[in-house]
């Protein structure tokens, strides 16, 4: 018998034909082939497979505030440690074992049964990757771990290399690596967004709340005077489900960045206040995006009247909150879709307006399709002392906290707005159309507490 006279395609047409599961197809025809192959002298090359593997984890749900107290450029990632998280073969976050290891610059691996993003360490330069006959190096990205900003290829001298990878067989990894050069492939593991489970008691808002049934309800609530900008939205859609009215709001046609933007001024200025609503993202938000965050609603003063302009910058302050990704996201991966994380940023008494004093993760991860009440509170702070109060709630739970905030340096400066408000960065355009839905905007005095009757 020799391979000449036999047709080992043929072969294989005639078995498939015979068999009926598609994984039966596939692990027969190769036993069958492997057997045939065999008989004639020939034995199967072996793929250069390496066997041993360490899992990345993103663990942005657990960090702690001395953790993510970045200024604005270095917190768009959410690891626990700078630069990224991973749990070896024993399951130790950052821990020695590695699962895979491999040798050399030009190197295949077996990465079946990894169907996220891979993380390649310990090599130098990684010049290219290729994932089952397919580059995706323009697709890699690395974390600089000083900043967290996750950064293009293949300018990361010594740094861990993000990979994307949609469930694929092999990879190809080709580096500056010498023969002797033992390095190993990590995956990004994302942990669950936890449920936040409503938590805490209702008080009904003692200053505004608005109930999202029609233009004229958040136009013109009551003893409130608004500000919209320009449209204050740019496809709103009034929607009410077993009697919980909100607004449904989209991009408008050439998907300017900005969805929605009114200011509720306050009766009177405030020397602390609570606001609160309901968020809920939808899915396509996860395929519009392309900055490095959403606005969410916030809390402001303006300059008071008669200021010199020359002294103004110094009396403006506001805080907002956005939903980011981190910067596991830039590589598109599958098991982080539609994960966000809650960011805050801040403008204070010693920055004017255009200027960030802080940027910080608020300890938490969002997701779509839930309804999540935001809530925050601020307390102006002791002219000439940095003892002013900030605290953030997600669904009850307290997620930030701050009690050294130095808010003003002036005395006639007050809270006097809360503005709904959510738009990509500043100036972008959406990359396809997207929706949020909001309900229940509230302004209170008092601590308010999740709505009932809303999350389950």
């Amino acid at each position: 018998m020799t391979a000449t006279n036999i047709d080992l395609e043929a072969l294989r047409q005639k078995t498939e034909a015979a068999l009926t599961s598609s994984q039966e197809v596939s692990d027969q025809l190769d036993e069958i082939i492997a057997d045939i192959t065999a008989l004639l002298g020939e034995q199967p090359p072996e793929p250069p497979v390496i066997t041993n593997l360490v899992v990345h984890a993103d663990n942005g749900g657990n960090l702690a505030l001395t953790d993510i107290e970045y200024r604005a450029q270095d917190v768009r990632c959410l690891w626990r440690n700078k630069g990224g998280d991973w749990i070896d073969a024993e399951g130790v976050i950052q821990g020695p074992a590695a699962t895979i290891t491999a040798m050399g610059p030009d190197v295949t691996v077996d990465i079946r049964g990894l169907p996220n993003e891979l993380f390649i360490q310990g090599i130098n330069m990684v010049t290219n990757v290729i994932i089952d006959g397919e580059e995706v190096t323009n697709e890699c990205c690395w974390t600089d771990p000083t900043s967290n900003n996750g950064l293009a290829m293949p300018s990361h001298y010594g740094r861990g290399v993000i990979v994307p990878n949609r469930g694929g067989h092999s990879m190809r990894v080709i580096s500056n690596a010498s023969a002797s050069t033992e390095w190993r492939v990590d995956a990004i593991f994302l942990e669950p967004v936890p449920d936040y489970a409503p938590t805490g008691t209702y008080t009904h808002p003692d200053i505004m709340l608005v109930e999202c049934s029609n233009e004229n309800a958040i136009l013109h609530p009551p003893g409130i005077q608004t500000v919209p900008a320009g449209p204050w939205a740019m496809a709103p859609e009034f929607m009410s489900e077993n009697g919980f009215d909100y607004v449904r709001l989209g991009t408008s046609k050439a998907l300017d960045g900005r969805l929605v933007n009114v200011r509720f001024q306050f009766p009177r200025p405030l020397n602390e206040v609570y606001t609160g609503e309901f968020i809920y993202i939808e899915d396509d938000v996860w395929d519009g995006m392309h900055d490095l965050g959403i606005k969410l609603c916030g809390i402001g003063t303006t300059v008071p009247a008669g200021t010199p302009p020359a002294d103004s910058s110094g009396f403006w302050c506001f805080m907002e909150q956005s939903a980011c990704y981190d910067s596991s996201r830039l590589t598109k991966g599958l098991l982080n879709r539609n994960v966000f994380g809650l960011d805050k940023y801040t403008r204070d008494g010693d920055t004017g307006p255009g200027a960030i004093t802080e940027q910080m993760k608020a300890n938490a991860l969002l997701t779509t399709n839930r309804w999540y009440w935001m809530e925050r509170y601020v307390k102006l702070n002791t002219i000439g002392q940095a003892d002013g109060i900030e605290r953030h709630w997600l669904n009850g739970h307290l997620i930030l906290e701050r009690t050294d905030r130095k808010w003003r340096n002036m005395t006639d400066l007050k809270w006097d707005g809360y503005t709904l408000q959510i738009y990509l960065g500043g100036v972008n355009k959406w990359l396809s159309p997207v929706h949020y839905r909001v309900a229940k905007l509230s302004i209170s005095s008092k601590p308010i507490g999740v709505p009932p009757g809303v999350i389950s």
